[in-house]
């Protein structure tokens, strides 16, 4: 009798928990969007009582950034874009206020273009169940750069990324959760750069490193940079390459990148 690769038991689980952690969406037809929070957050509606509710409206405390920033600002960008208009300025917060220039608006990010190819509610699932999948997808590259066995390399991709860190942000602040997955790609790519030294690979730190900052989040991307650079560093120790030269191919890669995002 053939004997089952213990790798695929981890498949299997990892599209269990998956199905289980968008289980509204792929069996009940529910969009990932907060919008019981309309009520709950403004008035009047947050001051009335219900039936069954008489103590208000129930909620839990996740997810009011992509009802009051991102789900909006997502909108605004992709008509402006439709429009013809580049989204310089965006007149619906307060007085007014710089949109392109505003970090989180993360409009130069490759996912905008789905926004503007499909409509947007039903983009947005698939903007966040793609998430964890790609943070999933990234680790794998990663953790196979090392040899190690499949079942290692699949169960350390699932707990990045369905991690809690990726299963709350990616439904409270969705630019975090797309900031953080881009790190595994960078890591990848530059492990490859280790073994062959092409172009090829010194491209595509260059590029994740860009996406990183066009991903929308300073605060994670600043923190990637720095940890990056000491992992290059490490990483140029650990296989003897660390010199003059190597301290060099780092500075052109962060300038670049930061020349790209700018």
């Amino acid at each position: 009798m053939r004997q089952i690769k213990p790798s695929l038991f981890v498949g299997i689980f990892i599209l269990l928990a998956y199905l289980f952690l968008f289980k509204g969406v792929f069996f009940q037809n529910k969009i990932l969007f907060p919008s019981n929070f309309l009520a709950q957050f403004y008035s009047p509606w947050k001051s009335e009582v219900f039936r069954g509710w008489e103590q208000g409206i129930p909620h839990k405390p996740t997810g009011t950034d992509q009802l009051r920033f991102f789900y909006p600002s997502r909108t605004f960008t992709s008509n402006e874009l439709k429009n013809g208009s580049i989204p310089l300025w965006n007149p619906y917060i307060f007085a007014g206020n710089p949109h392109i220039a505003n970090f989180q608006s993360s409009v130069f990010f490759p996912t905008t273009l789905l926004f503007l190819l499909f409509p947007q509610i039903t983009v947005w699932n698939a903007y966040i169940i793609l998430q964890p999948i790609l943070a999933i997808l990234g680790m794998i590259l990663y953790l196979r750069s090392f040899k190690l066995k499949d079942t290692s390399v699949l169960l350390g991709s699932v707990c990045f990324g369905l991690s809690g860190f990726m299963t709350v942000w990616i439904y409270e602040n969705s630019v975090v959760a797309q900031t953080a997955l881009l790190i595994s790609f960078l890591l990848w790519a530059f492990e490859k750069f280790l073994v062959t030294r092409s172009l090829r690979s010194t491209l595509l730190q260059i590029i994740f490193l860009t996406l990183i900052f066009y991903a929308g989040f300073f605060q994670l991307a600043f923190s990637i940079y720095i940890f990056f650079a000491l992992y290059m560093i490490v990483r140029f120790f650990q296989t003897g390459a660390l010199s003059f030269r190597s301290i060099i191919y780092m500075a052109v890669v962060f300038f670049t990148a930061l020349c790209l995002a700018g």
